[in-house]
């Protein structure tokens, strides 16, 4: 079973608990998202080229090469992956976990997110090789 899968696991048991054991699944299911999105980024940045050390820099050479990508392309990949980032904030760090559809959106959104990135990686990939 992957992050996410394991995150829709925790959303489903969140959404048939009680409160405390509800607060806890969402929260997570909030991470395994947030680890699941931080994982593939990081796999995918790299082997495009794009050095993304392990650990907290992470975060910020993530968010450097989504703006580099967001500037080539017109997308809005930083903003995306700050919405997780703040999903993993206030869950974690706040313990402020958003409501059961709010997070079963950002659930969803997870895989299709990643992919853009992945999809903008290769169109960079292909607009470099098409200028040389």
């Amino acid at each position: 079973m992957n992050l996410l899968e394991a995150a829709n696991v925790e959303a489903d048991r969140a959404e048939t608990e009680r409160i405390p054991q509800a607060d806890l699944f969402r929260r997570q299911a909030a991470e395994r998202i947030w680890g699941f999105v931080v994982s593939e980024l990081n796999r995918a940045l790299r082997s495009a080229g794009y050095p993304v050390e392990p650990g907290p820099a992470s975060h910020e050479a993530r968010r450097k090469w989504l703006r580099e990508l967001d500037r080539a392309l017109g997308t809005d990949l930083v903003s995306r992956h700050d919405a997780y980032a703040d999903l993993h904030g206030s869950c974690f760090y706040e313990a402020r976990c958003p409501p059961p559809d709010a997070l079963r959106h950002m659930l969803e959104g997870a895989r299709p997110f990643v992919d853009s990135v992945a999809l903008a990686l290769r169109e960079v990939k292909r607009r470099s090789a098409r200028a040389a």
